[in-house]
């Protein structure tokens, strides 16, 4: 874990701009917070000096972020989704913000990796079917996580490979046993 006066140096560095954007993610530790404001009570910054770009830069997010599924066709899901949940550190597993990768997906296979996003998760309870995504919040956009990506791509692989298999064993075992 970094110490304060590690966050220090870093908001030292910051710009004006970057140090007011900071301010207003969801996420940071507490011993982060502290010394950002701090940063900020130092540079006599006040919340009029935030760009009028935030708010509409959040909006941009959140619209990058969103599943964007083509019309209906069955049960065959086609377009951009969201897969994976992971953290990229410790901080990040304690304030529950997970790393989620945005796909184009061809009939349920995620294919092609757009974007990652990390969302900050109210609570760590999941859903019996899944992750609390309705509550979740977009805090950034980061470089694609590339082994998030290999992970999905190999349990796709591996439910392919056993499907495949379970009907090769079936097809084997009907063929060995007569017919009535």
């Amino acid at each position: 874990m970094r110490s304060p006066a590690e966050f220090s140096a870093t908001y030292q560095h910051m710009s004006d701009g970057q140090l007011l954007q900071t301010a207003h993610e969801d996420g940071l530790l507490p011993e982060a917070k502290q010394a950002l404001h701090e940063e900020i009570r130092r540079r006599n910054l006040k919340p009029r000096d935030i760009p009028h770009s935030t708010e509409p830069h959040k909006t941009h997010l959140e619209k990058q972020s969103e599943e964007k599924w083509l019309p209906a066709l069955g049960w065959h899901r086609t377009g951009f989704g969201l897969c994976g949940h992971a953290y990229l550190n410790q901080s990040d597993r304690e304030s529950n913000i997970q790393v989620r990768t945005k796909f184009f997906v061809l009939s349920g296979l995620p294919l092609v990796p757009v974007a990652s996003f990390r969302f900050k998760y109210p609570t760590e309870a999941k859903k019996w079917y899944g992750w609390d995504d309705d509550h979740a919040r977009v805090v950034n956009r980061i470089p694609i996580v590339w082994p998030q990506v290999f992970r999905i791509w190999l349990a796709w692989f591996l439910w392919i490979s056993g499907a495949i298999a379970a009907f090769v064993v079936y097809d084997w075992l009907k063929g060995r046993h007569p017919h009535f």
